[in-house]
């Protein structure tokens, strides 16, 4: 599901023409890389990947039943997806609508990332399910150790996409008083009460 949903939600993205600009600088940044370096990209995001699905994998397999902690991570799991895809919706349905201005409705009102949050709930849970496995089967090794270090990995880089993502509006929209009216009434990740 969580692969599905990315895939959706990158081909909608890719063809959005609010997206133009940044489908342009990725395809530069792309065809300036090395192609060792794109190798190294590439294994990277291999290797993360299928350190994602070793717990999954673990469940599938019956080594691991589903325990109250593997339940705990799973309806985190669940929760996150969920307000990704709103939030993803909710971007691009603004975006459609106007694709210079900064997305301040919705799930965007309280939280000017609620997409990043929800991936990091997301990897979290991923990490509550490696601990419940490990509980589990008494596996503490690197089995365990791979397990948990793909998604905090993710919710390191959902950290440094949020630094950016904030000095990036802050640049192109700093100098309006609505934004800074909206800044000061939302959280970066987590929800703030206007």
């Amino acid at each position: 599901l969580y692969g599905l949903r990315l895939l959706v939600f990158t081909l909608s993205r890719l063809r959005h023409p609010g997206f133009a600009g940044r489908r342009a600088g990725t395809a530069a940044a792309h065809g300036a890389l090395p192609a060792p370096i794109k190798v190294l990209l590439w294994l990277q995001t291999a290797t993360l990947f299928t350190f994602q699905a070793l717990t999954t994998y673990a469940l599938a397999r019956g080594e691991v039943g589903l325990t109250p902690v593997v339940s705990v991570g799973a309806a985190l799991m669940v929760v996150g997806l969920v307000v990704e895809a709103v939030a993803d919706r909710q971007k691009q349905a603004a975006k459609h609508a106007d694709a210079q201005a900064w997305v301040s409705t919705g799930v965007f009102a309280r939280s000017r990332h609620p997409n990043y949050a929800a991936e990091i709930v997301v990897q979290t849970g991923l990490v509550v399910c490696a601990v419940g496995s490990a509980l589990a089967t008494g596996s503490w090794g690197w089995a365990f150790a791979g397990l948990v270090l793909s998604p905090v990995y993710i919710v390191l880089l959902m950290l440094s996409a949020t630094t950016g993502a904030e000095l990036a509006k802050q640049a192109k929209y700093g100098d309006d008083p609505a934004y800074q009216d909206y800044v000061a009434r939302s959280g970066a990740l987590l929800p703030r009460r206007g």
